[in-house]
């Protein structure tokens, strides 16, 4: 022990000295010690951070990302478990995307999208207001030049094709996935027609710089592990394939970019 003090310059009876493992000791300079204690000894909260700015102008920023990634792979994990249990209805999914926008984020053309409004009227609404029009999610890419797109979730559950086959070779669909499809794409139509050219969404919208032209829409829907066989898996793509609108994104898909972007996030 008075070996190892002398040997680092530690005079006997003006020091602690502490025994520990090394990989469980930071070893800083007298400044940095200085600023470290100073938040622990006066319990500062909002000049906490400053400290920590003031030790190393990075480090605010690495913590958040690093509180980002855990909160973005917690949610990941959330997102595989209620896909195998399938115990959320619509609002169950539309809650939990609310909630981690991010996994929205990157466009399916490569675009970052952000939401505009949740719940969002579309229009359609009589004097009455019977009739209104909504969705999950109203959205708009983001650039110079911004462009709404509407979103529709819909349950992973949910089947594109009936059993049995309407032709040798060509799967029925299933008539729910078709309403699902029709539903967006009146809702897209009625948007672009009439909600966003309402005299106040149209202010807003003109404020924030987001334009309503021929608005894309995407439907998220169904699974893709439906696609037991090559029937249905060759109906399925060449169906969404050239569907013009919405563009069809199933839960599994949107799942894979979430762990996509996780796996990627550098902290």
């Amino acid at each position: 022990m008075i070996e190892y003090a002398e040997k680092h310059g530690v005079e006997l009876g003006l020091a602690d000295l502490v025994i520990a493992k090394r990989g469980n000791i930071v070893e800083v300079g007298s400044e940095r010690k200085a600023i470290i204690e100073q938040p622990i000894k006066n319990d500062y909260s909002a000049e906490f951070w400053e400290n920590l700015r003031q030790l190393r102008p990075d480090i605010t920023a690495q913590l958040a990302d690093a509180e980002l990634l855990r909160r973005r792979k917690s949610a990941v994990e959330v997102f595989e478990r209620e896909l195998k249990n399938q115990r959320w209805d619509e609002a169950g999914w539309e809650k939990f995307f609310q909630d981690n926008q991010w996994i929205f984020g990157l466009g399916l053309r490569f675009q970052f999208l952000s939401v505009l409004q949740n719940q969002a009227n579309y229009g359609g609404a009589d004097f009455t207001r019977r009739g209104e029009q909504k969705g999950e999610f109203l959205m708009n890419t983001e650039g110079d030049e911004k462009f709404t797109v509407l979103v529709e979730i819909k349950r992973p559950e949910t089947r594109f094709f009936q059993d049995g086959n309407y032709r040798n070779g060509v799967p029925k669909i299933n008539p729910e996935f078709m309403n699902a499809i029709s539903q967006v794409q009146v809702n897209t139509h009625t948007w672009e027609t009439e909600g966003s050219k309402r005299e106040r969404d149209a202010e807003w919208l003109a404020e924030a710089n987001i334009r309503t032209i021929s608005p894309r829409s995407i439907l998220v829907c169904g699974n893709t592990g439906e696609l037991t066989d090559l029937a249905r898996r060759k109906a399925f793509e060449l169906f969404r394939g050239r569907l013009s609108s919405p563009e069809i994104v199933t839960f599994d898909e949107l799942l894979a970019r979430a762990r996509f972007i996780v796996r990627e996030s550098v902290v």
